[in-house]
């Protein structure tokens, strides 16, 4: 996140890991933002003059994905409270588990049924909307 003077900026890559036809959703022992709880698809921050793709593909090796063919699927941007918001998001299509990870409670394969259904994501219908769009690629 960037103070700007006319605002904050917030920076954040998105992963979607897809196995056929389910998502991967964690439950972080710390959230990217401490306001949201639940499960979320991968979300790491992007610090200043990194590249989002870098982020990408750290977070998918800190999961166990080594040689990982990471994508970019699309990029949004929208004013909400907290700022403006510069979001990039990476599919990863693969078919092994992840390994654990020092930041992870626990994670989860979700279809698309499943996913549409959750009450417990962390950003609500919005996040279901991402999941939708990696689960559709």
């Amino acid at each position: 996140m960037f103070e700007t003077p006319s605002g904050t900026i917030k920076p954040i890559t998105y992963i979607g890991i897809v196995n056929n036809d389910k998502l991967l959703l964690v439950n972080y022992k710390q959230a990217p933002n401490p306001t949201k709880t639940g499960w979320w698809i991968p979300a790491p921050g992007i610090p200043f003059g990194k590249d989002p793709k870098g982020i990408a593909e750290n977070t998918a090796l800190e999961f166990g994905f080594t040689n990982a063919d990471i994508k970019l699927l699309d990029v949004e941007s929208f004013v909400a409270p907290g700022g403006w918001h510069m979001i990039y998001h990476y599919i990863l299509k693969t078919n092994i588990e992840p390994k654990p990870h020092n930041n992870i409670n626990a994670y989860k394969w979700v279809t698309m049924k499943e996913l549409s259904q959750m009450e417990d994501i962390a950003h609500g219908r919005w996040e279901i909307n991402v999941g939708t769009n990696f689960l559709k690629a």
